[in-house]
């Protein structure tokens, strides 16, 4: 057991970033704090590894959410290795989820892609996961249940924090933009996932009550989607999304809207 300390509080993304550096295993894993892991995690994950004798870039594991409401599962693959772009898009299906815990990672395929988190921004799993999905060539899929997943009430929303959030939602869609463009990726299938960073900058800015006309223009002057990816975002699904509508417009006539 290694105890790093850091001089002052990095954060999240900060203290995994630290971790990698010192780590010295073949994979590693990420855990939050106030989860657990299931008493034989490594094993059930590493398991089928060591069967197919063959290194993959991670592997991914089932969880059991605890406290949640209806919890549905966030795994819907069957088990077994997938290569390629099946990866990326099974990612932007929503086959797999972002969080970066009940993961293992290959350690040389993280440092030699540089798959570090991104510094003093909170969700730096949508974008670590995205990063990930993008450049990893093998994934192996574990149907078990490894991790315990317990629900965690937010503490009330304040204007702060809700500023803050559409601000690191913004830095989020920027880098995936980067991503998108560098490695030429099809941005229909991202959007799946860039439009629900998108989304959830919205619904912050609607705890705002869109009071901050500032903020909002930055939003959409962030939004990377051009007006062809607007309309189909605003009639994406089964019918027409009013509270969407505003995209379409001009940015003071949105802001009014």
């Amino acid at each position: 057991v290694k105890i790093i300390h850091h001089d002052k509080n990095k954060g999240l993304s900060g203290a995994r970033n630290t971790a990698l550096s010192h780590a010295t295993g073949d994979y590693v894993i990420f855990v939050d704090s106030d989860d657990e892991v299931c008493r034989s995690c490594i094993d059930d994950m590493e398991g089928p590894l060591g069967a197919s004798g063959k290194e993959v870039d991670f592997v991914v594991a089932d969880f059991n959410p605890v406290g949640f409401y209806n919890a549905q599962s966030a795994l819907n693959l069957k088990q077994g290795l997938y290569n390629g772009d099946d990866i990326f898009d099974t990612y932007c299906n929503y086959d797999w989820y972002i969080m970066a815990w009940n993961k293992l990672v290959n350690r040389q395929f993280m440092l030699k892609n540089n798959l570090l988190f991104y510094p003093g921004i909170i969700h730096e799993d949508a974008l670590w996961s995205f990063q990930l999905a993008s450049i990893a060539k093998s994934m192996l899929v574990v149907s078990k249940e490894t991790y315990i997943y317990y629900c965690n009430p937010g503490s009330i929303m304040t204007s702060v924090a809700a500023k803050r959030d559409v601000r690191d939602c913004l830095t989020i869609i920027r880098e995936m933009q980067k991503i998108v463009t560098e490695k030429k990726l099809d941005i229909f299938k991202s959007w799946n996932r860039l439009g629900a960073i998108f989304s959830r900058a919205e619904r912050f800015m609607k705890e705002l009550d869109y009071s901050n006309y500032k903020i909002y223009r930055i939003l959409r002057q962030n939004d990377i989607s051009k007006f062809r990816e607007k309309v189909r975002w605003c009639f994406c699904g089964k019918g027409f999304h009013p509270n969407r509508f505003h995209s379409l417009l001009p940015t003071p006539l949105g802001y009014a809207y």
